[in-house]
């Protein structure tokens, strides 16, 4: 047992010397008796946290799966849309030619002759 000694001053007195003592406080060596029911109660609670952590660990294992999943198809739809064979544009050359109405074709000429239109711009329907 281990004791230590403090000196308390006492006014105009002469000192005193009082002696405590602190029992070893070992909570791995203390005792405790817990009824049957309360054990029980203890264990079943144990194992429904730890079932409760599995099933948690395992959703946010599949989780984490389906984030990688979408952020790749995310990925593919950006680069879909803004990849670098989406960007080209028809016309390779300078601003005058995407300024420029475009000849018509083959076809809309054939119908153009047809009806006496020939020298004519086709009408734009929007």
């Amino acid at each position: 047992m281990k004791t230590t000694q403090a000196v308390l001053p006492q006014p105009e007195s002469s000192n005193l010397v009082v002696a405590i003592s602190t029992p070893p406080v070992l909570f791995t060596q203390e005792m405790v008796s817990i009824t049957k029911q309360e054990h029980i109660e203890l264990t079943h609670q144990a194992n429904y946290w730890q079932a409760q952590h599995s099933k948690a660990k395992e959703k946010i294992t599949q989780l984490e799966q389906k984030v990688l999943c979408l952020e790749g198809k995310v990925k593919d739809l950006k680069n879909r849309l803004f990849g670098k064979h989406s960007e080209k544009s028809k016309y390779s050359g300078s601003s005058e030619k995407d300024e420029a109405v475009d000849p018509p074709s083959g076809r809309e000429v054939n119908n153009l002759t047809a009806r006496g239109m020939a020298g004519q711009r086709a009408p734009i329907y929007p």
